[in-house]
C-alpha cells in the first residue's frame, strides 16, 4: 500500500500560479508547525511535501511543453509515458522496470536523457562544444 500525499502532479506542472501558490502555502504551514510548542508531534507532511514540489518547479520552469508528466505513485512522476523519476531521491528508472539510476538534478536528468536527439540511425547524436 502507498501513502497518497495529495498532490496532483500534472494538474500542477501544467498551472505555473498553482504550482506557486501551493509551495507558498506549504512554506507557511511548514513553519507554523515549527513554530508551535507541540514538538513531540514528528509527523509533518509538509516537510516531506517540499522538496517534491520544488523539484516539480524546477521542471516546469525549464521544460514545460517540452515533457509530459504525470502521477505515477506518492513521490514518483512518470515523464513522457515512460521515464519513472523519484521526486524525492534522485533516482530513476525506465518503464520496463529494472535497474534505478542516480541522477544530479532533474534538468540534468530531463536534458541527458529524456530529451536527447536521435538521428535517423537511432543512435543518439553528440553535441558539438566549440
Amino acid at each position: 500500500m502507498y501513502y497518497d500525499d495529495g498532490l496532483d502532479y500534472k494538474k500542477l506542472f501544467e498551472d505555473p500560479q498553482l504550482l506557486s501558490k501551493t509551495i507558498r502555502e506549504e512554506q507557511k504551514a511548514y513553519w507554523q508547525r515549527e513554530a508551535s510548542s507541540d514538538k513531540m508531534y514528528v509527523n509533518n507532511v509538509h516537510e516531506r511535501r517540499l522538496p517534491k514540489l520544488k523539484k516539480l518547479k524546477m521542471l516546469q520552469s525549464h521544460f514545460l511543453g517540452k515533457i509530459k508528466l504525470d502521477k505515477f505513485r506518492p513521490g514518483l512522476a512518470i515523464i513522457n509515458d515512460r521515464y519513472i523519476v523519484s521526486l524525492k531521491s534522485n533516482r530513476w528508472q525506465t518503464s520496463d522496470g529494472g535497474t534505478w539510476y542516480y541522477y544530479k538534478n532533474v534538468k540534468d536528468l530531463v536534458e541527458r536523457y529524456i530529451l536527447k536527439e536521435k538521428d535517423d540511425t537511432g543512435t543518439a547524436t553528440t553535441r558539438n562544444w566549440l
